[in-house]
């Protein structure tokens, strides 16, 4: 991205930040990346994707639809439950999975018990992902 100029960074297809082993973002379309700091933007932690997080504190946030508050595929990897070995534990958590993907506004498109990746499919960004007591 270092390399590239104003004009070419101004619309970027198939842009994606990826954290090995934990998350990736994958954004829709073309993506004006223009004067980003990628490194504070976008967090991928696990179980948690958020963007703009201090930007929406200090009412910075860009509008919906423009930088990289646009739609995405989220992909969130060993996403498990806390007690794996419960019974019914991968049901239940996929369940949990579900209904914390629509209660955040956002589609689901998969979520495999058996390697922990979690993708869904959101609009915009604020925070995406499962607080610490939704992960048993």
């Amino acid at each position: 991205l270092q390399r590239m100029n104003p004009a070419d960074l101004a619309a970027i297809a198939n842009f994606s930040v990826t954290r090995e082993g934990v998350g990736k973002v994958e954004w829709q379309g073309a993506v004006d990346v223009r004067g980003a700091d990628l490194d504070s933007i976008v967090v991928i932690e696990q179980s948690e994707v958020s963007i703009y997080t201090d930007e929406e504190k200090m009412g910075l946030k860009p509008p919906r639809g423009t930088k990289l508050n646009r739609p995405a595929k989220l992909t969130m990897e060993n996403v498990f439950p806390k007690n794996r070995d419960a019974p019914n534990a991968n049901e239940k958590f996929k369940r949990k999975v579900a209904a914390a993907t629509v209660n955040m506004g956002a589609e689901l498109i998969n979520y495999d018990p058996q390697s922990g990746s979690w993708l869904l499919l959101v609009d915009h960004f604020s925070r995406y992902g499962l607080d610490d007591d939704d992960s048993d």
